[in-house]
């Protein structure tokens, strides 16, 4: 059974947006979460009331678009957007936007409700598959139905983006810069400026699956502690000072700190979570696998940049322990109380942004299937549907949280995440030779004059050549 869900988005004026939404306005259906809007006035023009509003087929080859496919010649480190078109404002008066959500899930965006419109004059409607993947698969390979949109865990999201069977969001002129939106995880899995998946406050339960660290309050209260960041590292990690430096003090400092806090040792790394906690640390720290910012995409393991963040890693490691009493763990985020909230992980640098690695099992992103007719009319609802989820991740948080400090260091996690494209997919096998070579030690110059190494990156070349010549 679908289920049919409508909302009106409020504004929100400390994230940059890129469309222009007027009017919107906040109507709750259920008793949690995310009931979505389409708001009042959005500029249309190409796809006004006089649209079809049936079904697309959808093929293998990007029929024609509302909007012109992005230049690619500017700044390739950033994602580059199509400005939607001006015009006089319309509605999709009849037209029932479909969004596919993988079954058994109890995702914001499937709350029940009566069947209403918006008041762009169109219905969303929720419907589910237990193999959304190989549905929306075998409807590009056939030309039969698709969804407008989906919800899906990324892994099901990433075997779709492997095949090229997603759209380029930017090109439609969908901005990961607009209410509700985030950039961060975004760009992390851009290419050549073009996006293929959205996050943002739609999903605000896709946090659990984020690396951070869980620090003993009471612990890191201590004079010790104390001394090392000149305030609670609460507050030290709300402003943007929790570096790895610092840390590493703590680190070296461990037989005085758990002396005092009576901890077993001063940072633990659990034994089920090691590859990727390994991994987490060194994106942190500003690391990464491989650049698809260009054409020429490309190995980075050999870059200097590597290297500083894989020796930052690893010096973490190395005082790491895998079991007993802790002031830090470096885990997934989760439910904080008096004695435990989280922090992001260390930067490795101040004057930079935290990059709190995410873990793509129970991580939920937004996408367009390739081959959508109708693109201002997708970007219009799309953007209004992420306007309508703003604040609805605070309002999870504080159900994981005790207090608005832990609330406020959960949204800056949140908005801190990244993904990495080699953890995703492990091309060649790097990604878990990195892991492996941060937890034990091994240096990243004998990482890369390892026998195997030039055979390794030469599959990972090959495998990403093959992955960015799908893309559209």
């Amino acid at each position: 059974m679908s289920r049919v869900l409508y909302a009106t988005p409020a504004p929100r004026s400390d994230i940059l947006s890129a469309h222009a939404v007027n009017y919107i306005k906040m109507k709750k259906v259920k008793k949690y979460f995310l009931l979505f809007a389409l708001a009042a006035v959005m500029l249309l023009s190409s796809c006004n009331a006089s649209l079809p509003g049936g079904r697309h087929d959808v093929t293998t080859s990007r029929p024609a678009q509302t909007d012109s496919p992005p230049e690619t010649s500017g700044s390739p480190s950033k994602i580059i957007i199509t400005p939607s078109e001006t015009g006089k404002p319309g509605s999709y008066s009849g037209y029932t936007f479909r969004v596919l959500e993988k079954a058994g899930t109890d995702r914001p965006l499937t709350v029940e409700s009566d069947a209403l419109q918006g008041t762009l004059g169109a219905t969303v409607t929720v419907y589910s598959s237990a193999k959304p993947a190989d549905d929306v698969s075998a409807a590009m390979l056939s030309g039969g139905e698709a969804p407008d949109a989906m919800l899906l865990p990324l892994d099901e999201l990433s075997s779709l983006f492997r095949s090229g069977y997603l759209e380029n969001l930017a090109a439609l002129g969908i901005s990961p810069l607009s209410d509700g939106f985030q950039y961060s995880p975004a760009a992390s899995l851009a290419v050549t400026g073009r996006y293929y998946i959205a996050f943002g406050d739609i999903s605000p339960d896709s946090i659990l699956s984020i690396h951070a660290l869980k620090c003993d309050i009471p612990a890191t209260l201590s004079n010790e502690i104390h001394a090392i960041f000149g305030k609670d590292i609460r507050d030290a990690a709300l402003a943007g000072e929790f570096t790895t430096e610092n840390l590493m003090r703590a680190l070296k400092d461990s037989e005085l700190i758990t002396s005092s806090t009576s901890k077993d040792t001063v940072l633990l790394v659990a034994d089920d979570d090691e590859d990727r906690a390994a991994l987490a640390l060194l994106s942190a720290a500003g690391g990464a696998l491989i650049d698809l910012s260009t054409d020429a995409a490309g190995l980075l393991t050999g870059s200097a940049e590597f290297s500083s963040a894989y020796l930052n890693a690893s010096n973490i490691y190395t005082y790491a322990a895998d079991d007993g009493s802790s002031v830090f763990s470096v885990e997934k985020f989760g439910r904080t109380d008096d004695e435990h909230c989280y922090l992001p992980l260390p930067k490795a640098d101040a004057g930079e942004g935290y990059r709190c690695l995410a873990d793509p099992e129970g991580t939920y992103g937004w996408a367009v299937p390739l081959g959508v007719e109708h693109g201002k009319r997708t970007a219009d609802i799309t953007t209004a549907l992420f306007a309508a989820s703003v604040n609805t991740a605070d309002s999870y948080f504080s159900t994981l949280t005790e207090d608005e400090t832990g609330t406020k260091l959960a949204r800056l996690i949140f908005a801190s995440r990244v993904y990495s494209i080699s953890d995703l997919y492990d091309w060649g096998g790097l990604s878990s030779d990195v892991s492996g070579g941060i937890r034990s030690g091994k240096t990243a110059g004998a990482l890369l004059e390892d026998s195997k190494y030039a055979q390794k990156s030469e599959a990972a070349l090959a495998a990403i050549k093959i992955f960015t010549d799908r893309l559209r």
